[in-house]
Order: structure tokens, then sequence, then C-alpha cells
């Protein structure tokens, strides 16, 4: 009897003073998920503010916590977000994503020093031979797009996708030493004399520039720019068409690399690599060591592959040996954090993940329901805002704490241009629609441009551009400098699919995105509410 009255006391007290009981603030959830996936993040936050007035089961405050930390990033409030992670790891001690996304915030909002990359266990092998039937003899190049690895067969004159074990061939009229791909999927081939482009859909090829002496692709740059080299001189290529850039002096270019200050150079003649800036100003140089080709590590330091087959880290002020590769490997290429190696002695391809301490960004924008499917759009990012091209045996996704059996693909989607007013930062990125690209284009960099911006910038995938040269705050927000007008940039993002589980796991279910990369687990979680499939 004495239950009842405490029951029915607390009910009236309920009923009388309006205060919102723990079911109600589930709706509230439910509808601030809604809200916020399709992408108003004001409402969300309106929402959620109703939702944590009242009463919370404690099993659903750290999801509410965590989302509410999320909207918070969103509205530039990084030291509330910082403490409502925080208060989550007091509840619930070792959860992966608050970690990650702890560490994420700390490392953006202090200056970061990079450290030496470390090869760790390999990822993948593909063998030139299989079953008795030759792919490729002599690998000289590759790439990774999604679940695909890119490889170019110059003495075969192919390209072949080696996808799950699978082979497919492409044969082309070049014979290919360097490739690259676009956001949007198409490859260039680059075979001495000519590059072509060529569509993955349609296996259809198109000769972009036939008379070149030895080309030699270097990599996109962040406004879609195709760089390389020939001979003596860079070329950039945009759309469709090549533009050539003398340099001052007299070069023989061995190997050419791009970075997000400019162009890299091996020089044969004096053995040295050289920086040069995208007007083809010299900047820096560096020893070569020798070497045969290189590569460049994200802190923008080169790493060259030497004579005694070491890869080393060519610092400023300092050597470092990464690592020691195998006798039979001649070339290697390097798309972070993948280190590819190319062995001719076994005909052998190689992927490794090679990276330092620099964090991993995982971000899922939206959840969305088909039927009895579930999907997600996601990014993985380095630091610099650039896409991780590759996720096989890396990627998983949970549904209420289990794992789930999906499927994934890389996409591409346009950047949507921002009017560059002056109090952006405060009065416009807080109350941004989330879940697209944007791209702002400023004169100058925003006077009131601080590091706690770059957590929310990320967030909402905003990336500043300026007219004059670029800052490492701006090259970290995923933009570039010396950027004359607006124009067409496509950025990658995923998409992975599962069937839901039935019946519902629980009323609030968590679904998570995470990257494992050695040791280190980089992850995101957004969740689906019993309200939002009914």
């Amino acid at each position: 009897m004495r239950k009842f009255f405490v029951f029915l006391t607390v009910l009236l007290f309920v009923t009388a003073f309006g205060i919102i009981t723990e079911e109600q603030a589930r709706e509230y959830f439910s509808k601030a998920l809604m809200a916020w996936y399709e992408g108003d993040v004001k409402r969300a936050k309106e929402l959620m503010e109703t939702a944590t007035s009242g009463l919370i089961y404690v099993t659903d405050i750290p999801d509410f916590w965590y989302f509410m930390a999320k909207i918070d990033i969103d509205m530039r409030a990084i030291q509330k977000a910082q403490e409502d992670l925080k208060t989550i790891l007091v509840i619930s001690p070792g959860k992966d994503e608050v970690l990650s996304l702890l560490k994420e915030i700390d490392i953006l909002q202090r200056e970061f020093t990079f450290t030496k990359p470390v090869v760790l266990e390999k990822l993948l092998s593909a063998s030139g031979f299989s079953h008795g039937i030759e792919y490729f003899y002599s690998p000289t190049a590759a790439v990774l797009y999604g679940d695909t690895v890119i490889i170019a067969d110059q003495a075969n004159q192919r390209i072949v996708l080696f996808k799950y074990g699978a082979y497919t061939v492409i044969k082309t009229t070049v014979e290919p030493v360097s490739l690259e791909i676009s956001p949007n999927g198409e490859i260039f081939a680059a075979g001495r004399k000519a590059v072509v482009k060529i569509d993955l859909t349609t296996r259809d090829e198109k000769v972009i520039h036939d008379g070149f002496s030895n080309a030699l692709l270097a990599g996109f740059d962040r406004v879609g720019r195709l760089w390389g080299s020939d001979v003596n001189r860079l070329f950039f290529i945009e759309d469709d068409q090549v533009t050539f850039l003398n340099l001052p002096g007299f070069f023989v270019i061995q190997d050419v690399e791009i970075s997000h200050n400019g162009i890299w150079i091996l020089d044969l003649l004096s053995d040295k690599l050289i920086l040069f800036d995208f007007s083809g100003k010299k900047l820096e140089e560096r020893p070569a060591l020798g070497g045969r080709c290189f590569e460049v590590a994200i802190s923008g330091d080169p790493i060259v592959l030497t004579k005694n087959n070491e890869l080393v880290l060519v610092g400023k002020n300092q050597l470092q040996t990464v690592s020691k590769l195998g006798d039979g490997v001649v070339l290697f290429d390097y798309r972070y954090p993948f280190l590819i190696t190319f062995d001719w002695h076994r005909h052998v391809v190689d992927v490794y993940p090679m990276k330092g301490e620099e964090p991993i960004f995982v971000r899922v924008d939206s959840l969305s329901f088909l039927e009895e499917t579930i999907r997600l759009n996601f990014r993985v990012e380095n630091i610099f805002g650039d896409a991780i091209p590759f996720l096989v045996g890396l990627l998983q996704v949970r549904e209420g704490g289990g794992a789930v059996y999906y499927e994934f693909k890389i996409a591409c989607t346009q950047i949507e241009w921002l009017n560059p007013q002056k109090d952006f930062l405060s009065s416009a990125l807080p109350y941004l629609r989330r879940g697209k690209a944007y791209g702002v284009l400023f004169e100058k960099s925003p006077a009131d441009l601080s590091r706690a911006d770059l957590i929310t910038l990320k967030g909402k995938n905003v990336r500043i551009f300026l007219m004059e040269k670029a800052n490492d705050l701006i090259l970290l927000t995923g933009g570039a400098g010396e950027v004359r007008q607006r124009k067409p940039i496509c950025l990658p993002y995923y998409t992975a699919t599962f069937r839901r589980t039935r019946p519902i796991p629980s009323d609030i279910t968590p679904v998570t995105v995470s990257v494992k990369i050695g040791n280190e687990i980089y992850s995101d979680t957004v969740y689906y509410t019993r309200g939002m499939i009914q």
C-alpha cells in the first residue's frame, strides 16, 4: 500500500508540473534524431533540450549525452561537447566512439607533430599469376578505390582490377607506368607518350593528350586538377585540357608526387627532391639519397626508396628509416594510409597499412530506411579531410552492439558553395544544415577561425578555400589556397547497407561504423528508435 501511495504521489507531481517522463524523453530523442538526419541541427537541439529536461532512464544516459555532444559540435559548442563526452566515460567507461571523438577534439585543438609512419601487418596480396593464368607480370603502379585494387601492367598494356580475390582485365592503348583515379572513379593512366582516361563502368578509353616525352602522374589537388610531369616541366589536366608549367632551371624528372603545399620532383641530375608550389615557384629542396622513386607522407615529407631497399622519411632536419622492403621490390606507392609494394621477383602486389599516431576521422552523416534495409552515408578521412580510399579488411558495422553483414561502396557528392559572409563562423556555421558537402571561398582567412572550429567544420563537411595562400588551418579543413573562383568539386564518401535486426534490439538502437588500423579503432555512432520505423 505504501509503494502505491509513493507511485501515486510521483504521478501526480509529474502530471501537475509537466515534467517529461522517461518514455516522453525517448519520444523527443526520436524526433531529434529525425530532425538531425534531415539536416536541421537547430531543431534537433531544441528537441534534445526538451528530452533532457526531465526524467531519463539510466541506461539511456550515455546515448542521450553522446548525441547531445554531436549536436554541440555541430553548433560550435566544443567545450560543452567535451564535458558531455567525459560524463559518458564516468557512467560507461571504454566506449570506442567516445574515446575516438575525444581524441579527435584534443588533437585538433592543439599543435600536432606528425610521427614517423609505421608499417603494420600485411592487409592483402594480389598475385600476377592465379590458377595458371597471367593477369600481370611486372606491375608499375596501383591505386585503391573503395573495395578494389587497380594495378598497372606496363608489359601487357593492361589495367587489372583486383577485388575480393577476383580479377578483371581492361586492355589499354598505352603502356601504363603511372595511375591516378579521380574522386568520381575515372582512371587516368600515363604511358610515357600519352595520358588516357578510362571509365570504370563502360571501359571506354579517351586520349587526353598525346605527344609527351615521358609523362608521369602525381595526383589530384584540392580543386580537382590532375598534376604530372614531362621530363623537365610540370603539367596539370583540368576539364580534359592540358596546361604546361615550365620550371626555373633544367631538370630530368625521375618521379613526381603531389602534396598539400605543391609538387615534389625527384631530379635525376642533382639527386635532389625539390618542392614547387602550384605556380611553379621553387620552395625548397632535400636530398634524394640516390633513390629511384619516392612518395609523400601525410606530414608533407618525402619517403624515398633507396638503393638498398629501405624506405627513408626525408624530413627537414633528419632522416628516419621507415622500413626495409624485400629484395624483389623495385617500386612502391603510398595511398595514405596504405603502402603498396611491387615485387617483380614474385610478380606480387602487397598492401600494408602504414601510418603514424595521427587519427582517422569517421563521420556518419545520415541513416535512412528502405523497407527492411538500413542505409548509412559516412565519411572516412585523414586529418586533412582527404578520403581514405580503401576499406576492405578494416571496416565494421555494428547494430545494437552486434556486428552485421553489410555491403558498402564508394560514391561522390558535389560541393555546395556558400556565401563568404563576414560572420560566417559565428552566425551561419552553427545553423548550417548537415548531411551535405560545402565549400566557402574567402579572399582572406577569416579572422575568427580557430583550431576549435576545425571540429565543427569537419563534422558538417565544410571546407574553406582562399584566394590567397592557404595556411595550415585552411588545409586541415580540407580546403586550399590560391583558388580564384568557385568550380565544381566532387568529394568521395561511402555508403553501407544492411538488413536491420528483427525484432528491434531495443527502444534506442545504436549503429556504429568503425575502422580498425593496427590496435587503433576509429568510430562514430548514430541511432534509430522504435518510433522511427513504426
